[in-house]
């Protein structure tokens, strides 16, 4: 079953993720009552979805803790895909000139 967002909730998935990349905490919610975690679209280079995660009222210390560590394997897995997903970028194009070069090099004999 799709989901589809109203026009308000496309626009605030979006200044979530401007927020999840930006290092300034802003209040991005304009008042929403929320009460469970946020999740953005994709970033186009990690293909990682940002997440905010929620903070409950009454949250305990384990709770924090697993928010945590949550949010750390959140950030490690943004910086290994967007390292991975560039440095393959750069090396497909590297492997596409060079394979256009050598099917150029065979044409000219």
């Amino acid at each position: 079953m799709a989901y589809t967002f109203s026009l308000r909730q496309k626009v605030l998935l979006i200044q979530l993720t401007k927020v999840y990349h930006s290092s300034k905490p802003q209040d991005i919610t304009n008042g929403i009552s929320v009460k469970g975690d946020i999740v953005g679209p994709p970033n186009p280079i990690s293909n990682i979805r940002p997440i905010i995660f929620h903070i409950p009222r009454n949250e305990t210390a384990i709770e924090k803790i697993f928010r945590h560590e949550r949010e750390y394997v959140q950030k490690w897995h943004e910086e290994f895909w967007s390292n991975h997903n560039t440095k393959f970028i750069e090396e497909r194009k590297e492997f596409e000139k060079k394979l256009k070069a050598a099917q150029e090099g065979l044409r000219c004999h």
